[in-house]
């Protein structure tokens, strides 16, 4: 949990002075600790989430995945699903609806069914 912390942190300072709207992405495993907690200190230092669709390429074929990474998509990708978020200064993002709340519930959720197999 204390990294979710330093990683926010780290996307509010490199993203203090800059005029991109753009934000950052990142992708999230849906079963992985800290990743509400990420979630919280996000939406506390005034980002918005807004969840996006992988489409395709969260498909891609082995002949892809050698031809870009040259190992097998087995070795290139975590087993489990993933969840691809861009980040936005609130104030960079008015149109846009904030998905925050729904990630955080959605990966405690994922954790707690993942613990229940354990």
């Amino acid at each position: 949990e204390k990294a979710a912390a330093v990683l926010a942190s780290c996307i509010d300072h490199c993203l203090a002075t800059a005029a991109d709207s753009r934000g950052v992405y990142g992708i999230i495993p849906d079963v992985r600790v800290g990743a509400s907690d990420f979630c919280r200190e996000m939406q506390r230092r005034d980002f918005i989430a807004e969840r996006l669709d992988l489409g395709p390429s969260a498909n891609a074929d082995n002949v892809a995945v050698v031809g870009f990474e040259n190992c097998t998509k087995e070795d290139a990708l975590q087993e489990g699903s993933c969840t691809l978020i861009r980040w936005r200064r609130r104030t960079q993002a008015l149109a846009v609806v904030d998905d925050g709340c729904h990630l955080i519930q959605h990966f405690d959720r994922a954790l707690a069914d993942a613990e229940l197999v354990v």
